[in-house]
């Protein structure tokens, strides 16, 4: 081997001792584990805000959901209130939910007999 190779080879070795002698000591040893530690730590912490934040995402979307049902029934509702004071409802509901008829008009009935009969 040349000189150049062994100097290579020597410096490479040189250079993994001081890198074992100041960064795999006792002392960087504590910091890595304290490093791992608290990483992990955020970690955990981050997943549960995670799941935090699916379980009120599901929330909001019911609620939206359940918003647009109302919105949609208030509308309805609003229609038909003003529909209620109008003349035509009014007939309509006399006619439909009291039997009420006009002068002159007459209300046809089919007699239950004649189901019986036709079966």
């Amino acid at each position: 081997m040349s000189t150049r190779g062994r100097r290579k080879k020597k410096n490479s070795r040189q250079f993994n001792q001081r890198f074992k002698r100041r960064f795999l000591t006792s002392r960087s040893a504590i910091i890595w584990a304290f490093t791992i530690i608290i990483f992990a730590g955020m970690a955990v912490g981050f997943y549960k805000i995670e799941q935090r934040v699916a379980g009120y995402q599901q929330t909001i979307d019911e609620l939206s959901t359940e918003i647009k049902t109302l919105k949609n029934t208030n509308q309805q509702l609003e229609e038909e209130m003003e529909n209620v004071n109008s003349d035509e409802y009014i007939e309509k509901m006399a006619r439909e939910r009291l039997g009420m008829v006009k002068e002159g008009e007459y209300i046809l009935k089919q007699s239950k007999d004649v189901d019986k009969e036709d079966d």
